[in-house]
Order: structure tokens, then C-alpha cells, then sequence
């Protein structure tokens, strides 16, 4: 059904909501890397000796970029910034400067360095990536049939 069709139907229902606390929102505006795993599998993995071996070539190899951090350190700042949702501002002083792990994360997704990685990286084991969270305040809803003519 369009929306424009649901809208259709509600309007026909007389439905009415009234929220009675704050205006929902998630639980971060700033979420890419989250939004690029629940469009891709779902699964962050986690980066083992074993994992980061598999990967290393296309996180170091020319395509990525001349680093200014290490590239290991910048992909844990990613999947880490993948489970914990985040901002960019909250990636955690261990992994440097949160400019720099933004950066990084632009330059290996437009150059297609990060979907050959994660490639790679399919099948090992990791994280499932929780839904996007949208909390729902109270609400107080009526409704009716508005009889046609």
C-alpha cells in the first residue's frame, strides 16, 4: 500500500495520536558503519590475528591510501564504531583522532577498499548488528469509521 493510500485509510478511520513524551529519534544520526552491515549481512566480525591476516593485503595494499594511523588500529576503531553505534566523536581516544577514523572510513568506502575487506572477512565469526533503535514514547491514539455518503 502507497503511503499516500495509508494515508487514505487513516483519514477514512478519523485515527488520531497524540505522543505524550518526547519526539522518538535513534540512537545516532551519525551510525554509517552500523548502516552499512545491516545492509551487507548483518554480522560485524571480530578482528582476530586470524581475521586481520585475511585482510591485511586490501586494508594496506595501494587502493587504501597512504595511512596516518596504523590500518589494523583504524579497522578496530571501525567495527568497533559498528557495534557501539557511536559517533564519530566517540570512537575512543585509543583509536586516535576521531577525524582521523571518519577519514579513513570515507577513503576505504569510496575507493572500495572496505566492501573488499568485509568480503574477505564473511563467515568469521563476530557480532550480530543489533536493529536501529527507535524508542517510542507514550502515546494516546482514537479512532472511528467516518461513514461515506
Amino acid at each position: 500500500m502507497t503511503p499516500a493510500a495509508q494515508a487514505e485509510v487513516l483519514d477514512l478511520l478519523d485515527v488520531r495520536v497524540t505522543l505524550l513524551g518526547d519526539v522518538p529519534s535513534r540512537k545516532s544520526k551519525d551510525d554509517q558503519v552500523a548502516q552499512w552491515f545491516r545492509a551487507n549481512g548483518g554480522v560485524v566480525p571480530t578482528l582476530t590475528d586470524e581475521a586481520w591476516a585475511k585482510a591485511e593485503p586490501v586494508f594496506t595494499g595501494p587502493s587504501a591510501g597512504r595511512p596516518t594511523r596504523p590500518p589494523r588500529l583504524m579497522l578496530e576503531a571501525l567495527l568497533h564504531k559498528a557495534v557501539s553505534r557511536c559517533s564519530w566523536r566517540e570512537t575512543g581516544e585509543q583509536y586516535g583522532p576521531w577525524a582521523t577514523v571518519a577519514s579513513t572510513w570515507r577513503r576505504w568506502s569510496e575507493r572500495g577498499v572496505w566492501a573488499a575487506g568485509m568480503e574477505l572477512l564473511a563467515g568469521m565469526p563476530g557480532t550480530p548488528i543489533p536493529p536501529e533503535e527507535i524508542t517510542l514514547p507514550p502515546i494516546r491514539w482514537r479512532g472511528g469509521l467516518i461513514r461515506g455518503s
